[in-house]
């Protein structure tokens, strides 16, 4: 680890502390956001629109099928933000290039296949947090175990309430999204009825691509948040407790034992009644 090429400061950071600097990491580091994680992100969502999406006639399909695949968005960004630290900004070539590892090598598949298994749930409160354990730390098995539990231990309560806003922000945004439709000029408002609301067969194709479009911009707005957040939470170092100056104490001297004696020295008896 090159410590001297760190482009963000390593000091102790209080867990809100952490997360908002992750905002501030989004800000900066918009570029390479757009460069390298959007292309992928964009050409995974176009294709599962034409093949969930339009074979299910389902925008909830989509959207279902789109947050199994989160682990893989997020993938990709935490490469982003990891090179990003070290002052190494990615761009769209070398995002393609380190695909094939970052699909094989991070334990994506794993998570993948137990991603909708109840028990595996922990992990999903916490993704944001915890993957980097496996994609930066390449750590597997018990040890890896061990090392999750330990994080949730110190920072889970604000990993899983960064997951837990984000999770509530996503519909909130796609609902305000569609709401925004009926605030169009007149001459705009039927057309985005007839391809949000219309039952009939000839609308619910436009419909179902339409849908699935605002929530391609809802999550590729929020994603990078949360992973930023989680990433930043995951680099935080809490402060060590103080403890107080203690004064050291001075040894003591070993006792002597305490031994009775039977009778007094002879010289000290004294005859009282003389014969």
């Amino acid at each position: 680890m090159q410590l001297d090429k760190l482009t963000v400061a390593l000091r102790p950071r209080a867990n809100l502390e952490a997360v908002d600097l992750g905002v501030r990491m989004v800000q900066v580091w918009w570029r390479p956001l757009v460069t390298a994680w959007l292309p992928v992100y964009l050409a995974l969502s176009i294709v599962l629109v034409a093949s969930v999406g339009h074979g299910f006639e389902s925008t909830w399909a989509f959207i279902l099928a789109h947050w199994w695949l989160k682990p893989l968005f997020d993938v990709v960004l935490l490469h982003v933000f990891s090179r990003a630290v070290f002052g190494e900004l990615a761009d769209g070539r070398s995002t393609w290039r380190a695909l094939p590892a970052l699909l094989w090598r991070t334990g994506l598949w794993s998570t993948l296949l137990l991603r909708p298994i109840p028990w595996i749930w922990w992990f999903n409160t916490m993704r944001s947090t915890l993957l980097p354990v496996t994609q930066l730390e390449g750590l597997r098995g018990h040890t890896a175990r061990e090392r999750r539990g330990l994080l949730a231990r110190q920072i889970g309560a604000t990993a899983f309430g960064l997951t837990v806003l984000m999770f509530v922000l996503q519909p909130v945004m796609f609902f305000a999204l569609i709401g925004l439709m009926f605030m169009l000029p007149e001459s705009m408002l039927d057309l985005a009825r007839s391809f949000l609301f219309d039952p009939s067969e000839e609308s619910r194709f436009f419909s179902v691509y339409a849908k699935s479009a605002l929530w391609i911009v809802v999550v590729g707005f929020l994603e990078p948040f949360y992973v930023a957040g989680g990433f930043a939470l995951y680099r935080r170092r809490a402060p060590r407790p103080r403890r107080r100056p203690t004064t050291p104490m001075r040894p003591r001297a070993p006792r002597t034992p305490w031994r009775r004696c039977s009778s007094a020295p002879s010289s000290a008896r004294v005859t009282v009644f003389g014969s």
